[in-house]
């Protein structure tokens, strides 16, 4: 019998078994503590080099088009800065939308009878290139409404006005008709709103209106002549009278010829002859 106490001798076959567990522990080590990592580096490094790779051919697509864009955007902006100028700039006042109507119901015959007014609003906010500066923008709206009488030809004639003359700074909000048998025309409404645009620098170009005489006179003329002018013709239709009447004493020349009846007398001279 074996002595009790005395260590135990490993097999040859125990060695390996204990080799083998300790090569598979060190590979799992190496595998979590060192590849794993760097495989997830490596994997992050190659998804950044593709997103690198793809913003590379972008840049270089666009190095290989810049005449291409550069030309774009000189267009680009003398486009936006024929719109601007096609806007009117700074506050557009009453009298100039009221000249507005003016001229448009002028153009088509229609007879402008009320005008109502309503106050400017911003309805935009944008900057752009504007004299090669780039500057910020407001747009405006300002709107009225007016009333009047007008046929049908003319109520077309009026909206080819609106949309075709000034298509880029006004448009037709509302508009009611209503035929009026009296007149045989149509009573209308019509709601414009016109668009104006402002910024830094920008400078207000006032509608052209006709030249008024210093006075009294009706500026947009519907009143009616001045009575003055009319009374000052007076003393010069009176002033011939007195020169036809001077000629009633030319008819003295009657008596004259009554004169000669007297000749007559001698027919008692043909009794004698008797």
């Amino acid at each position: 019998m074996a002595k009790q106490g005395s260590k135990k001798k490993l097999t040859w076959r125990e060695y390996n078994l204990i080799l083998t567990v300790l090569g598979i522990a060190l590979v799992l080590a190496a595998y979590f503590l060192g590849y794993q990592k760097y495989s997830e580096q490596n994997t992050a490094l190659e998804t950044e080099i593709g997103t690198r790779s793809s913003y590379l051919n972008e840049l270089q697509d666009c190095f290989n088009n810049e005449p291409t864009y550069k030309k774009g955007i000189a267009e680009a902006k003398d486009n936006i800065q024929k719109n601007i100028d096609k806007l009117p700039t700074k506050v557009i006042y009453d009298e100039d939308f009221l000249h507005y109507l003016r001229e448009a119901n002028k153009a088509v015959g229609a007879d402008l009878q009320t005008v109502d007014f309503q106050s400017s609003a911003v309805v935009a906010e944008f900057s752009c290139f504007v004299d090669g500066q780039n500057k910020n923008i407001k747009g405006y709206r300002t709107g009225t409404t007016s009333a009047g009488t007008l046929t049908y030809a003319q109520l077309k004639e009026y909206l080819r006005y609106v949309y075709e003359k000034t298509s880029h700074t006004t448009f037709v909000d509302s508009i009611s008709i209503v035929y009026d048998p009296e007149v045989a025309k149509l009573n209308s409404t019509v709601s414009l709103s016109k668009y104006y645009v402002d910024y830094e620098g920008a400078e207000y170009k006032p509608e052209q209106r006709p030249n008024v005489g210093i006075g009294t006179r009706d500026p947009f003329g519907t009143g009616s002549t001045p009575a003055p002018a009319a009374s000052t013709t007076a003393p010069a239709a009176s002033t011939t009278a007195p020169a036809a009447s001077t000629t009633a004493p030319a008819s003295t020349a009657a008596p004259a010829a009554s004169t000669t009846a007297p000749a007559s007398t001698a027919a008692p001279s043909s009794t004698q002859a008797a």
